[in-house]
């Protein structure tokens, strides 16, 4: 699915094709920033544009290193007080990418009225695009990276369908955002395990503080076994559509979906590489953390102690096992 800044792309190189120079379109008449989608003419050179006064040029002295990205000020001609900041893509490879920043930039900026607190927001936003470019890079997900992030969807999937609040759920996915768990909202969290046949029952725990729940009301935990291998209908690619199509009516879900997939390091360019990969579903448990369930909590660790790693074998009895629908209803803001 486009975005709109790809939209505008494609109507300003479809209207100004034989232009020279730069050519500009305002993001959105009822944005209240001067934010606008660019082409550098002729070589159709995508960019985006935003407009304010010269006085603030010094704060974007620390993002003239930024990786794939061009940034140059002109001077603006209608104001003489103002200058144009142009970011342009060096690498139409990274199309996809650039277009989810810049989305995630114009919906960041559209409603703030004070230029100060517009020239941050867009400072502190090009420190963040340092990281995606630079991870993009680097090689794909790993095995276990992408089985892992594929579990993390299939959950988010379920909610999305169980709910129909979309931008809800997206947001309550924390995984991407080096969150404690996968899932978190007020005093309810999700941590997700997605495990393969040859080894279903051990679960790996990261942390002393991922199965506690000493601050949280409720705390659960999904395990998914899959099965590895080629030629099921569900792979990393598939699932990411699926969700997209769900997602797709909600512009705002969209935007944060994708922009959380980047964060999670899945970039459309490696597309092909996750396609020979599918995963069969075995079974799926879901588990509420308390009482006497196997884990180590913070409260257990000696002083001085801490990153600790380990795992359980989640018991089989009914004393903690529910179902999806309970996990749905305990969230108490739908």
């Amino acid at each position: 699915m486009m975005s709109k800044t790809e939209k505008l792309w494609l109507e300003l190189e479809k209207s100004n094709s034989f232009a020279s120079g730069i050519v500009m379109k305002r993001y959105s008449a009822e944005s209240i920033s001067d934010a606008f989608a660019a082409l550098l003419m002729p070589e159709k050179i995508k960019s985006i544009a935003f407009r304010f006064n010269k006085k603030f040029s010094n704060d974007f002295i620390i993002i003239n290193n930024l990786k794939d990205i061009k940034i140059q000020f002109i001077q603006d001609k209608e104001q003489k007080e103002k200058q144009l900041l142009i970011l342009s893509l060096s690498d139409n490879e990274l199309t996809d990418i650039f277009a989810v920043l810049c989305e995630d930039l114009f919906q960041s900026i559209a409603n703030i009225t004070i230029e100060s607190e517009f020239v941050k927001t867009l400072r502190d936003r090009f420190e963040q695009w340092k990281e995606l470019f630079e991870r993009v890079r680097n090689k794909e997900l790993s095995l276990e990276d992408q089985k892992g992030l594929f579990g993390e969807l299939y959950l988010l999937q379920k909610m999305i369908i169980a709910t129909d609040k979309s931008l809800f759920c997206v947001n309550l996915w924390k995984g991407p955002e080096l969150g404690i768990r996968d899932f978190e909202y007020n005093m309810w969290a999700v941590e997700v395990k997605t495990t393969t046949t040859h080894n279903q029952q051990k679960l790996f725990i990261s942390s002393e503080r991922q199965l506690d729940c000493s601050h949280l009301k409720n705390l659960y935990l999904f395990h998914l076994s899959v099965e590895v291998r080629t030629g099921s209908i569900f792979t990393l690619n598939s699932i990411i559509d699926n969700l997209k199509t769900k997602i797709g009516p909600n512009i705002q879900a969209m935007i944060v979906f994708n922009m959380k997939l980047l964060k999670a390091g899945y970039f459309k360019v490696d597309r092909k590489k996750y396609a020979k990969i599918s995963y069969e579903i075995r079974a799926e448990k879901y588990y509420q953390v308390r009482d006497d369930f196997p884990r180590i909590e913070e409260k257990d660790l000696r002083t001085n102690v801490g990153n600790v790693k380990y795992s359980i074998i989640p018991p089989e009895n009914d004393k903690y096992i529910v179902s999806f629908e309970e996990i749905i209803k305990s969230i108490g803001a739908i």
